[in-house]
């Protein structure tokens, strides 16, 4: 298995998080089926919808971009996943 399979099917929450092209990063707080919740640097909760977005997540191993209509589901349904596709 690969790193960045490990990286999808790992926790994100706590983790920074960017949102290319919309220009919000922060650490994300809660995540839903269609959402991340990121707490800024200006300690303001933006809610960033999955569907459509491009998104650069931050691990110890490097930057991972991820496209957010890959992880359109539940994360509990997410981190049960043996092979991504």
């Amino acid at each position: 298995m690969n790193k960045n399979t490990d990286i999808l099917r790992g926790e994100f929450i706590g983790r920074q998080i960017s949102a290319i092209g919309k220009g919000i990063e922060g650490k994300i707080i809660d995540e839903t089926k269609n959402s991340f919740l990121v707490k800024t640097k200006n300690n303001l909760k933006k809610r960033l919808l999955k569907q459509n977005l491009t998104f650069e997540l931050k691990s110890q191993s490097g930057n991972v971009t991820i496209e957010g209509n890959s992880i359109l589901m539940k994360p509990e349904d997410r981190i049960k996943i043996k092979q991504w596709k």
